[in-house]
C-alpha cells in the first residue's frame, strides 16, 4: 500500500470524525498522517480546521500556513486562513486570502459563503451582498444562501428587498419556515401588522417551537394593544425557553397592564431569584405591590431606586411625589 493510499484513508477517517464532532480523535488521526508526510496540504488544512472548530486560533493559523506554504493553490486552506484570521482582528490580511480563495477558484461555493460571512460579520454589507449574489448563480436553489442574503438586507433596514427576497424563497419552497419567520419580523419593522401576524402564525404552524417567531407574535400583540394575546405568546415562549428573562420581564408587565398584579408579582420575584436584580424589575414590583395594596413595600422599593440616577429612579421619584 502506497504512502499516499494510507494518508487518503487518514484524511477520510479525520472527516468522519469531525462530522461527529469526535475533534480530539480527528486531530490523533491528522497527527498521525502528519508522521507520514509532515507538509501535506490537505492534512494541515484539516488539523487546522480542527482547531479554529475549538478556538485553538494559533495552532488553526500555523497549520493552514503550512498547507499554503506548501501548495499555494490550496484553495480552502486559504478560505481557512482568512476565516480565522478576521475572526482574530488581522482583519486585511483575512480579506486578503479570502479573496485570494476566489482567484485560485472561482467555483468555490464555501469560498464565496466564507467571504460574504466575513464582510457581513465586519459589518461591510453591501460587499457581503455582491458575495452572496455570486454565491446563488453557483447554487441558485440554495435556500440557506438566500435566507443569508436576505439578512443582509434586512440589516441594512432595507426592508422591502428583504420582504422581495423572503417571498420569492416562500414562492418557490412554502415549507421553509425560517423565511416565514423573518418575513413577519420585516413585515412588523415595516409596521405591516396584517402581513407580519399572517407569516409569523404561519412559521409557528410549521415550528411551535421557534421562540423567535414566538417573541416577535408577542410583540406584534403588544403593539396592537391585544394585551392577552400577548401574554399568551409569551407563555408559550417561556415553555421552551424557562430562562428568557427578558421575555418574562414583558410578560409580568403585560400582565400588571391587565390587571393581573399577583401574577404579575410572582414572575417577577422569579426573576429576582434567578440574580435579575435590577430597577426595571424592582420598579415593577412596587407597581405590582402598590396594585395590592401593600404600599409600604412599594414605597421602601421606590425609596431605595430614587437614590439611583437611572430612568427607573427618576420614575420612583416622580411616584414618592405623588404620595
Amino acid at each position: 500500500m502506497s504512502q499516499q493510499t494510507i494518508i487518503d484513508g487518514y484524511i477520510a477517517q479525520g472527516i468522519e470524525l469531525q462530522q461527529a464532532q469526535h475533534f480530539s480523535q480527528a486531530e490523533q488521526v491528522y497527527l498521525s498522517a502528519l508522521k507520514l508526510h509532515k507538509h501535506h496540504p490537505t492534512v494541515n488544512n484539516n488539523l487546522g480546521f480542527v482547531y479554529a472548530q475549538q478556538q485553538q486560533w494559533e495552532s488553526a493559523i500555523q497549520h493552514f500556513e503550512t498547507a499554503i506554504a506548501s501548495d499555494s493553490s490550496a484553495y480552502m486552506a486559504h478560505t481557512n486562513l482568512g476565516q480565522v484570521q478576521v475572526l482574530t482582528g488581522d482583519t486585511q490580511a483575512g480579506l486578503a486570502h479570502l479573496y485570494r480563495a476566489i482567484e485560485i477558484n472561482d467555483e468555490s461555493l464555501q469560498s464565496y459563503e466564507t467571504l460574504a460571512s466575513m464582510q457581513q460579520w465586519l459589518g461591510n454589507f453591501s460587499e457581503a451582498q455582491i458575495y452572496w449574489k455570486k454565491a446563488l448563480l453557483l447554487s441558485p436553489d440554495n435556500v440557506q444562501l438566500a435566507l443569508k442574503q436576505a439578512l443582509t438586507f434586512a440589516l441594512q433596514n432595507q426592508h422591502e428587498q428583504a420582504i422581495s427576497c423572503y417571498k420569492k424563497i416562500i414562492e418557490n419552497h412554502p415549507d421553509t419556515q425560517q423565511a416565514w419567520t423573518y418575513l413577519g419580523i420585516s413585515y412588523l419593522v415595516s409596521q405591516d401588522t396584517t402581513r407580519a401576524e399572517h407569516a409569523l402564525q404561519q412559521a409557528i404552524l410549521l415550528d411551535n417551537t421557534d421562540t423567535n417567531a414566538l417573541k416577535h407574535l408577542a410583540l406584534l400583540k403588544l403593539a396592537t394593544q391585544q394585551l392577552d394575546s400577548a401574554i399568551e405568546s409569551y407563555q408559550k415562549l417561556l415553555v421552551i425557553e424557562p430562562a428568557n428573562h427578558l421575555s418574562r420581564l414583558d410578560m409580568a408587565i403585560t400582565m400588571l397592564a391587565i390587571g393581573n398584579s399577583a401574577l404579575a408579582l410572582s414572575h417577577l420575584e422569579s426573576l429576582l431569584e434567578a440574580g435579575e436584580v435590577h430597577s426595571k424589575v424592582n420598579y415593577y414590583r412596587a407597581l405590582c405591590l402598590r396594585q395590592l395594596a401593600q404600599a409600604d413595600k412599594a414605597s421602601a422599593i421606590l425609596l431605595k431606586l430614587a437614590t439611583g440616577d437611572c430612568e427607573f429612579a427618576i420614575k420612583a421619584k416622580e411616584l414618592l411625589a405623588q404620595e
